[in-house]
C-alpha cells in the first residue's frame, strides 16, 4: 500500500498535478521530399511512325511507339541526367540529346518528335 501511494505521488509530482498533454506528431512529409525525387515519363511524338529506345544516365529505361508515353521512373531531382531518345535497336539519334533538371515532386514528360 505504500508503495502505490508513493506511485501515486511520484506519478503526479512528475506532471505537475495537470494532465499530461499529448505530443503533436510532425506533419508527414511525402516521399518525394523525403528522398528529393520526382517522376519522369518520355513520350514519343513522331510523324514517321518510329519507335524509340529512352536512355536516361546512359541506360535504357523505356521503348517507346509512335504517339505513346512511357510509364513514369523515379529520379534524383536538382540535378542533371542525361537523356536521349534513339531510334530503336540503332545508335542513331532520334532527337538532340539534353540534359534535363527535374523539379523536386514534379511529374514530367519529356518528349521526342523526329
Amino acid at each position: 500500500m505504500k508503495y502505490v501511494l508513493l506511485a501515486f505521488i511520484v506519478l503526479f509530482a512528475a506532471c505537475n498535478g495537470a494532465n499530461p498533454v499529448t505530443p503533436t506528431l510532425l506533419a508527414k512529409q511525402p516521399a518525394c521530399q523525403t528522398f528529393s525525387t520526382a517522376a519522369v515519363s518520355f513520350a514519343n511524338r513522331t510523324a514517321s511512325n518510329t519507335t524509340y529506345d529512352i536512355f536516361w544516365d546512359d541506360s535504357r529505361v523505356a521503348t517507346v511507339a509512335p504517339s505513346q508515353t512511357s510509364a513514369p521512373i523515379t529520379a534524383v531531382a536538382g540535378v542533371a541526367h542525361s537523356l536521349s531518345f534513339r531510334i530503336t535497336n540503332t545508335t542513331s539519334a532520334a532527337c538532340t540529346p539534353s540534359n534535363p533538371v527535374p523539379a523536386l515532386c514534379a511529374a514530367q514528360t519529356y518528349t521526342c518528335s523526329f
